[in-house]
């Protein structure tokens, strides 16, 4: 079982095994949890502007301790957002339940879409096993006749071969064997 989790609800995380365990008896299973916040809700914006302006300042100090003449652009101060960005804002308040209802829902699909992988691999099985027997059937009527068509080829050519080496032993034996 591998079970990936934002940080926000690693504390669910043997819940969550245990959720799927109880379900889900054997194989390999992987979920991936993915958390997705409404960040302006009633005007509240997630990013927290002092900690913003203190991630441009670090930037600033790297460029002036490496020396550096290049601006600041948007995907290295991004490179920084959990400096000032508040995705746990909403985190404290996660409900466990809703987490759990999308959980068994899709063990509900998985689950659903394994038996009815399970039922088209029966029936090609199925219809393999039956051609199997179907060509043996055929195979074993052939045999029949042709283990009697073998048998009275092989007394044909045994009275020939006395016939014809009656008086030499030695190359009646040799033409036997």
């Amino acid at each position: 079982l591998s079970i990936k989790l934002p940080k926000e609800i690693y504390k669910y995380e043997f819940a969550i095994r245990d959720l799927i365990k109880n379900k889900i008896g054997r194989g390999k299973v992987s979920l991936n949890v993915n958390l997705t916040y409404n960040k302006l809700t009633n005007g509240n914006s997630p990013i927290n502007s002092s900690a913003l302006q203190n991630a441009v300042e670090i930037l600033k100090q790297i460029n002036s301790f490496t020396n550096s003449d290049s601006k600041i652009e948007l995907n290295q101060i991004l490179m920084l957002k959990d400096l000032f960005i508040n995705e746990n804002q909403e985190s404290n308040g996660i409900d466990f339940e809703i987490i759990a209802n999308s959980i068994n829902s899709a063990i509900t699909k998985f689950v659903e879409m394994k038996n009815y992988e399970g039922f088209e691999l029966k029936k090609d099985l199925d219809f393999r096993v039956n051609k199997i027997l179907d060509e043996l059937i055929k195979i074993e009527e052939i045999s029949k006749n042709s283990t009697k068509e073998y048998f009275e080829k092989f007394k044909e050519r045994a009275k020939k071969l006395v016939d014809e080496f009656s008086d030499d032993k030695e190359r009646f034996n040799i033409e036997l064997a």
